[in-house]
């Protein structure tokens, strides 16, 4: 059977959850390591999608970052829901479903790129170290600037809301590596070529400690 390994991202809205996900796929990749991607919060939009078209008339698979925003209060109330009746196992649980269809052939990394909370006990943390023997990366993301003085200063993007507030240091306090990122002022692709060395280096490191897997 072909190795499988795990990585779960945390960090707050923004903070380039994805594009972490993205340049490891282009760099293992090239490295014949096949990555999949896993989200929580897909099967949270593919859970409300019929009724949102129906009420609402957007898609919440495939909508607009002002849709989203319309209908963010409704996915974050319906999901909180569903994680206190479950105590945090509903959408781990609707993940491993999901795993379960899939064809793997060869080595596999698989990466949650919205791994947020760490409160239950058996929460999203615990399912991926304890249950799936993978690790933890807590992201953050900081812009750099000058004070009236001249001096430069750096400032971390804060949590979009209260449940980031509250949940995202449960998950950095329990996460195995933690990596802090520069916003780099480019356009797309400039911004993955600037942005891929840096992750290449933290990728090196988790590389290090896991070469049962990766080598």
């Amino acid at each position: 059977m072909p190795k499988k390994f795990f990585i779960g991202i945390g960090g707050v809205a923004g903070c380039g959850k994805d594009t972490f996900y993205q340049i490891t796929k282009d760099i293992l990749q090239e490295e014949g390591i096949s990555v999949e991607r896993l989200s929580l919060a897909d099967h949270l939009k593919e859970d409300l999608r019929k009724f949102i078209i129906d009420k609402f008339d957007i898609d919440p698979t495939n909508c607009t970052r002002n849709e989203k925003d319309k209908i963010r209060p409704l996915l974050v109330a319906y999901a909180k829901l569903k994680r206190e009746t479950s105590r945090g196992r509903y959408w781990i649980e609707k993940v491993d479903d999901y795993i379960k269809t899939l064809s793997i052939t060869k080595k596999t990394l698989f990466m949650v790129t919205d791994l947020r909370f760490s409160f239950y006990e058996k929460d999203e943390v615990y399912w991926i170290q304890e249950q799936k023997k993978g690790i933890v990366v807590h992201l953050s993301r900081f812009e750099e600037d000058t004070d009236s003085e001249g001096k430069a200063i750096k400032s971390t993007i804060t949590p979009a809301n209260e449940e980031e507030r509250m949940h995202d240091p449960l998950v950095k306090v329990r996460a195995d590596y933690k990596f802090n990122f520069p916003t780099i002022d480019a356009n797309d692709d400039q911004f993955m070529n600037n942005l891929k060395p840096k992750i290449k280096s933290a990728l090196n490191k988790i590389k290090k400690d896991h070469g049962h897997f990766f080598n």
